[in-house]
């Protein structure tokens, strides 16, 4: 859970600066433990999707730049659940 708060908090600080962004979470996935790992979400809304995905891209560089050993990423653009 820790890389997860990391990111949303790297998310939320850059947020900031992009209007109406909304940044959610870490939360544990619905399904927590899969095969030995931790999952969680994180969710961004805002609408204006153009500003979501600049933040996105800011938290993510911002993100990898940091030591991260055995974290994988996973983005759904538009989820459905």
């Amino acid at each position: 859970m820790d890389q997860a708060e990391r990111l949303a908090s790297l998310l939320k600080k850059g947020g900031r600066g992009f209007g109406n962004s909304v940044v959610l979470g870490p939360v544990p996935a619905l399904l927590s433990r899969l095969r030995k790992d931790y999952r969680y979400q994180i969710l961004l809304k805002g609408s204006h999707p153009t500003r979501l995905r600049a933040l996105l891209d800011q938290g993510l560089h911002a993100f990898r730049a940091l030591d991260h050993k055995g974290v994988r990423l996973i983005v759904d653009v538009d989820p459905q659940n």
